[in-house]
């Protein structure tokens, strides 16, 4: 029912991927990990029995949050891993109904925003994006610089890893070239 859709790279099944082609690679999709608590957390392993927001079934939040956290043993109970959409979930760690939110967005989405500057909310560093990138072919470490921010307050105060995954502009296989030229011609723009 869709002709183009943005998706991040590692998200499709081969079944999935017979019926679509990639024009080309739009930006990089850092996964931002929020979380609440006096302590400063550098590994998933440290959300252990924590609850998480991973976003809905059949988003690509979720498919590498649970791959992620199944990696770094902390996606067995007592964690719980809650479905729910990121403007929710950030509502929900605000309020302290979860205890970290995992989602997909640039430094700019108006998600990430609010929890880059909400107090008492605090960024996850991956201290073994490097590890998790050999893992995960689908991701890439990015670095959001010290004090990219805010310069002058230095925000933030040290360099921050990321994991990101390449976001794609996706169409079906049977779209007519004309739209697709179309397509192209404004993503360009």
């Amino acid at each position: 029912r869709v002709d183009a859709g943005f998706v991040q790279d590692g998200t499709g099944s081969p079944a999935e991927r017979k019926e679509l082609v990639s024009l080309g690679a739009v930006c990089y999709s850092p996964l931002w990990v929020f979380y609440r608590g006096q302590a400063t957390f550098d590994d998933l392993s440290q959300l252990r029995g924590k609850r998480i927001a991973i976003g809905p079934e059949g988003s690509g939040i979720r498919k590498f949050a649970t791959d992620l956290l199944l990696i770094s043993n902390a996606a067995d109970p007592p964690t719980r891993l809650l479905d729910i959409p990121s403007a929710d979930a950030n509502k929900a760690l605000l309020q302290g109904v979860v205890d970290a939110v995992m989602i997909f967005g640039s430094e700019d989405n108006v998600l990430v925003k609010e929890l880059l500057y909400a107090p008492k909310i605090k960024l996850m560093s991956f201290r073994r994006a490097e590890a998790y990138t050999r893992i995960f072919p689908a991701l890439s470490h990015v670095i959001l610089p010290q004090g990219i921010l805010d310069i002058p307050r230095g925000n933030p105060p040290q360099d921050i890893h990321l994991l990101s995954a390449m976001t794609n502009l996706i169409v079906r296989k049977d779209l007519h070239p004309a739209l697709i030229y179309l397509l192209l011609d404004a993503a360009v723009e």
